[in-house]
């Protein structure tokens, strides 16, 4: 798919053909003098359903939630339906995830950590750090999660 939005080609699907960067739209950037976005905003916007009624401006663990994001939850309840706990699958995902943000990074797959929050992690990174040493603080900003501040 990336190479797709990289080259302005048409991107297939099992529902239909997108083009990911019209020519309409690339004419109309140019025109304007604006840089062109290196992909399709209308596209994106359409895969965020609750953009169609919201402007959604918290960004927390309850983001609008992507129709890629609702496939996925799909496919994995399905599997659990059709086989129980496939565990191994889904640990797959997770690495495939962890791979995936390395890349955007410039990271390891294998430095990236998982968890529930950002506060869980948050205190797994407190609680390694030595308890007699000098420094007993943990520097925040006022733009964190509000729990992180309680870790």
């Amino acid at each position: 798919m990336d190479q797709a939005f990289e080259s302005g080609k048409k991107e297939s699907s099992a529902e239909s053909t997108i083009t990911v960067m019209s020519a309409s739209v690339e004419k109309a950037e140019k025109a304007a003098g604006r840089p062109k976005p290196p992909f399709d905003m209308g596209y994106w916007r359409k895969q965020f359903p609750l953009l169609k009624t919201h402007i959604h401006v918290a960004n927390c663990s309850q983001a609008p939630q992507s129709t890629f994001t609702r496939q996925a939850a799909q496919e994995y309840l399905d599997s659990w339906d059709a086989m129980g706990m496939d565990w191994n699958r889904w640990m797959e995902e997770v690495f495939y995830a962890k791979e995936e943000f390395a890349k955007l990074i410039n990271a390891d797959p294998n430095d990236i950590a998982v968890g529930t929050s950002v506060s869980e992690l948050t205190s797994a990174v407190a609680s390694s750090l030595p308890a007699n040493g000098g420094r007993k603080k943990v520097v925040v900003t006022d733009a964190e999660f509000p729990t992180v501040g309680f870790v």
